[in-house]
């Protein structure tokens, strides 16, 4: 770090030498103002030994959760790195202590490990409101996947709770995204296939609520014709509960292995589905669409992009980005998100994923789209007489007259 670098406060969360470089430069720096009295009631150590007492108890609270470990120990680390600093270059009764400078500095590394604490504290509370809506998905998708009938009352609640998490500004989408994992991974005991499904079904309807809420907002406000080409045929919640159980096949073929091996899980999921009352078809059409692709070499029936309706390729899209973020490519150079969305882009290129969809989700996420799309490309969404390839789930059901295809 260059000398005109090396007195500029550094970021809370910067490498600790970068903290060092910035704390020891100030303190070899001899300032003319000195420091005679100080309006603050306690010394450097005492406020040090409040903060020690409550990185204390955080660290108990984050051991008995998992799923917090990896950050939360890292805001813990960093504290405490801090006050050591502090305590190594400017010990306690040191004259330094009496330059205006190093006085400052130390109020600096102090609000530095200040904000580290409220960093744990948000954590803490995003990981217990986190884990109630996780606990409930979970108890949901395991109702469903043993076949038990169950009224969707019952689902709106949960949608609800992630509605208002994707409306809180507050919350950090990353944040948000990477506890998901971690919930599923590390709290509830499931096999690794289950977790991901899991994380899935939190991460997606989550994603798409924020979406969603976005560009009705933009409906509603906005006199501009092309503005309904984003227009949704089917009802927020339902496009959420499409989000929330597109994977609850994964659970079934993965605990019984009954399912033939050409029986795609989205299918196993649609049929799952059925036994969920209340529910418009629109849903079943979601769940059995979610990992079909534009140029049709997606599952199960492979239908092109065109025979699709929009809500169906952003599902696909949303879901596809969960894949590559749990999958936590290249974490040491960029973050997850910014992984993600690379390796997304490069697919929605090649005409893998509708770009349409793309730009909406990266747009949510703080990410750069792609150039306008020429609009001409989602006006072909009307179709009255619109079909769909037969379930392979319904062929088993020998009650059901064999037919070639099914309308909406």
């Amino acid at each position: 770090m260059s000398q005109t670098n090396s007195l500029e406060t550094p970021q809370v969360t910067d490498e600790i030498h970068h903290w060092e470089i910035y704390f020891r430069n100030v303190v070899e720096s001899k300032s003319v103002c000195k420091v005679r009295t100080s309006h603050l009631q306690q010394t450097a150590r005492e406020r040090e030994q409040i903060y020690l007492k409550q990185l204390s108890e955080n660290a108990r609270s984050i051991f008995a959760k998992g799923s917090l470990s990896q950050r939360g120990n890292a805001f813990q680390k960093q504290a405490l790195e801090l006050i050591k600093l502090r305590r190594r270059l400017a010990p306690d009764g040191s004259p330094v202590h009496q330059e205006a400078g190093v006085f400052l500095a130390i109020v600096q590394i102090h609000e530095a490990v200040q904000s580290l604490l409220g960093n744990i504290e948000y954590l803490l509370k995003l990981h217990f409101e986190m884990g109630l809506q996780i606990s409930e998905v979970h108890r949901l998708i395991q109702q469903i996947q043993k076949g038990k009938p169950i009224d969707s009352k019952a689902i709106f609640p949960v949608i609800q709770t992630i509605r208002s998490s994707a409306a809180d500004v507050t919350i950090d989408i990353d944040d948000w995204l990477h506890l998901s994992y971690h919930i599923a991974s590390h709290d509830l005991g499931e096999s690794e296939v289950n977790a991901l499904a899991l994380t899935g079904a939190m991460q997606s309807s989550y994603l798409a609520a924020k979406i969603l809420r976005k560009q009705n907002t933009q409906q509603e406000n906005s006199n501009d014709p092309a503005s309904r080409l984003h227009k949704f045929d089917v009802q927020f919640e339902s496009f959420l509960v499409a989000c929330l159980l597109k994977d609850v096949g994964t659970w079934l073929q993965k605990n019984r292995n009954t399912s033939p091996a050409r029986v795609h899980h989205s299918e196993i999921s649609a049929g799952l589905i059925t036994k969920v009352t209340g529910l418009p078809v629109g849903v079943i059409r979601l769940i059995r669409e979610h990992h079909e692709c534009m140029d049709g070499s997606g599952l199960p029936t492979g239908i092109n992009g065109t025979s699709q309706h929009f809500e169906s390729r952003l599902l696909a899209v949303i879901t596809r980005w969960c894949e590559l973020y749990n999958q936590q490519l290249d974490p040491k150079k960029i973050s997850f998100i910014e992984a993600a969305s690379d390796v997304l882009l490069k697919e929605t290129c090649q005409n893998r994923w509708e770009k349409l969809s793309t730009n909406l989700l990266l747009d949510r996420l703080g990410i750069r789209p792609m150039k306008e799309i020429v609009q001409a490309q989602f006006q072909q969404d009307a179709k009255p007489n619109w079909q769909i390839p037969r379930p392979h789930f319904l062929d088993a059901v020998r009650k059901i007259t064999p037919a070639t295809s099914y309308q909406r």
